[in-house]
């Protein structure tokens, strides 16, 4: 049985370093029938490539890209997907979150059509597919019959492939385990989950984002009174708070807008940080664990943010993904007015930098675009490079690569 592969090894956790091939300017991979690609990207390096996950609107399918002399692209799971498999003929695809471990390509994402969670596999000789909660899924280990699987992320800790994502039915944070010859779900925080720790009865689980700190895993998360939640599991137990939005105390930056969602979470200088979204005035948010205490700052946005260096007033921070790339904390992120486009924040150990690095009136040619573009960002690092996949407006998947003195851009697949 497949499945006998998929509990040894490390993963990658938001950070991820690759090898092989060296930039060069590459042809768009043309589908047939023009599809509307591109949203809901998860990155990753596997096997020295560069890979993404990503969603195709048009056929309702699970896409795959990856980089190997060339971008090469393929229909995995979905409507007219062939091979067998466990592969299903609903719609699939959305929320996706790849994950590389003991040697194996992996995926997390949804059934569209039933709202259930589906796990991808690549054994290293053929891909392998399975429904694991929701609707109809059978099994027991705590699972669920909910509308399910929305807003996945994956990583692995003390041996074993996990996923937090979001429960609509019950207003649940969800966490899956592999734990070694079976998957055990659970519902961890959110209306009617017992155990105290700092629960809440609220609506939970939107827009997670999961990864490693002090070799526990730790799982940021929107509360959707307009709070930022956090979850710890301390080893036997998981521990739970609301660190930022209205009604939270504390100071150190916190606010009382609405706050929290489109997370993105990363260790820099061995600190736990984590970038978010402030939908009540439309900035960027940045969260940061010192060691003993949280701070909180608007990074980008509105007239309200100060420091210059870039900063726009625009409505900006949706869709972060945030990296460390030569010693520097930085994020990717969406700018919706003017027009749509991809904004790149830059920490340079003494001070915030910004950009807009692509879409309408972005100059320096090399690929850009003037069309809608950012959102749906997933960043990694490869061939010592650091890289976005992102979304355009038009339905076509982007692609960013800073080659260590430009930003260089194309379109792998459309």
């Amino acid at each position: 049985m497949w499945r006998k592969w998929l509990l040894r090894g490390i993963m990658v956790v938001l950070v991820l370093a690759g090898a092989s091939a060296l930039w060069a300017p590459r042809p768009a991979v043309v589908r047939a029938g023009g599809d509307s690609v591109g949203t809901d990207n998860s990155g990753v390096v596997y096997n020295g490539q560069a890979q993404d996950f990503y969603f195709d609107s048009t056929t309702n399918t699970l896409q795959h890209a990856w980089y190997a002399g060339g971008w090469h692209t393929e229909t995995l799971d979905g409507p007219g997907a062939s091979g067998g498999n466990g592969r299903t003929s609903v719609n699939v695809g959305k929320y996706n979150s790849a994950v590389v471990f003991d040697g194996q390509l992996q995926d997390f994402y949804q059934d569209t059509t039933n709202n259930v969670l589906r796990h991808a596999v690549w054994t290293g000789n053929g891909w392998f597919f399975e429904s694991l909660d929701g609707s109809g899924v059978g099994g027991g280990n705590g699972r669920n019959s909910d509308n399910t699987a929305y807003y996945n992320t994956a990583v692995i800790y003390n041996g074993q492939v996990q996923d937090y994502f979001y429960d609509k039915t019950g207003g649940l944070l969800r966490h899956a385990v592999w734990g070694g010859s079976a998957w055990f779900f659970e519902s961890l925080d959110g209306n009617g989950v017992s155990g105290g720790n700092g629960r809440t009865s609220d609506n939970v689980g939107y827009y997670a984002s999961a990864v490693l700190y002090n070799s526990v895993v730790q799982v940021f998360y929107w509360d959707a009174s307009g709070l930022l939640r956090h979850a710890v599991w301390g080893g036997g137990e998981w521990f739970f708070e609301s660190l930022d939005g209205n009604g939270v105390s504390g100071g150190n930056g916190r606010t009382a807008d609405n706050v929290g969602s489109y997370n993105s979470a990363v260790v820099y200088n061995g600190q736990l940080q984590d970038f978010s979204w402030d939908m009540t005035v439309g900035v960027l948010r940045h969260a940061v664990w010192d060691g003993s205490g949280w701070f909180f700052e608007s990074l980008d946005g509105a007239t309200t943010v100060s420091g210059g260096n870039g900063r726009t007033a625009d409505n900006v921070g949706p869709g972060s993904s945030a990296v460390v790339y030569n010693g520097q904390l930085q994020d990717f992120y969406y700018d919706d007015n003017p027009g749509g486009l991809l904004r790149h924040a830059v920490w340079n150990g003494g001070n915030w930098f910004f950009e807009s690095l692509d879409g309408n009136g972005v100059s320096g040619g090399n690929g850009r675009t003037s069309d809608n573009v950012g959102s749906w960002d997933s960043a990694l690092l490869y061939n010592g490079q650091v890289q976005d996949f992102y979304a355009d407006g038009t339905g076509v998947l982007r692609h960013t690569v800073w080659n260590g003195s430009t930003w260089l851009f194309e379109t792998p697949a459309q």
